[in-house]
């Protein structure tokens, strides 16, 4: 009687000092949850162009991740765009004119790292960016082209492991 009493009360305390550090493991009726914020969004234009990637979604150049050891070469990114007459009718389009704005001399924009402060060496890291052609002609109501950029390696090289960016304008003008 002694050995059942003494093998109980040992159980019941390794039952208690397993459910009190947490490790017990969920049984198959556990359920979880999770979330997730989405965020819905449609912009409204009062144009009769509309210019968008090929999806008619906003036009992002992504490099995506570039490495800050890699001492030679270049990191490449492209995305096609689109110039589009929609709304109301009118004369037909023949060609467009496109430009980029906020690029320099050279066709470069310093894109800015969005973690670190003012004055910081790492603030900055230039990119090569281009349009396919400055002049097109529209395919019904519609031209496509492609923006491409570069960073080269010794640009990015040693720099701050972040997120670089910064915004340049798409012009379009219809002839």
């Amino acid at each position: 009687m002694k050995k059942l009493l003494s093998t109980s009360l040992f159980l019941a305390m390794a039952s208690m000092s397993l459910a009190a550090s947490g490790d017990v493991t969920p049984g198959p009726n556990t359920s979880q949850t999770a979330a997730a914020n989405v965020k819905v969004t449609a912009q409204v234009v009062a144009d009769n162009l509309v210019i968008s990637d090929l999806n008619g979604r906003p036009i992002v150049l992504d490099f995506g991740k570039i490495s800050n050891q890699k001492a030679s070469g270049v990191s490449n990114a492209r995305v096609d765009f689109k110039v589009e007459k929609v709304g109301a009718e009118g004369s037909e389009l023949t060609g467009v004119t496109v430009a980029l704005a906020g690029l320099d001399g050279n066709n470069k924009v310093q894109l800015l790292n969005t973690n670190v402060a003012a004055g910081t060496e790492d603030k900055q890291m230039p990119a090569t960016i281009a349009l396919n052609a400055a002049e097109g002609t529209f395919v019904g109501n519609e031209y496509v082209g492609f923006i491409q950029g570069t960073i080269a390696a010794t640009d990015s090289q040693n720099k701050a492991a972040s997120t670089y960016e910064n915004v340049l304008v798409l012009n379009a003008t219809t002839k």
